[in-house]
């Protein structure tokens, strides 16, 4: 399951989406893969292997992810 949230969120920030919108297709993979949980659940799960992947898989995970000008 890891990898496919990782990938989802990953995915949706290289079209460039929104953080907001690509946690939202993070959640949406964890719901889809357990649709036993409900949205609080798979929101926390989302969240958590959000944070893992981009720590330990840094690299890969951020690349070809555009940075936020200020």
């Amino acid at each position: 399951m890891q990898r496919a949230v990782a990938l989802a969120y990953r995915t949706a920030r290289r079209l460039r989406l929104l953080e907001v919108d690509a946690w939202r297709a993070a959640r949406g993979e964890v719901m889809r893969l357990r649709p036993d949980l409900d949205e609080a659940e798979a929101g926390r799960r989302a969240t958590a292997i959000i944070a893992w992947a981009s720590n330990t898989h840094a690299a890969w995970f951020w690349s070809g992810v555009a940075r936020c000008e200020t």
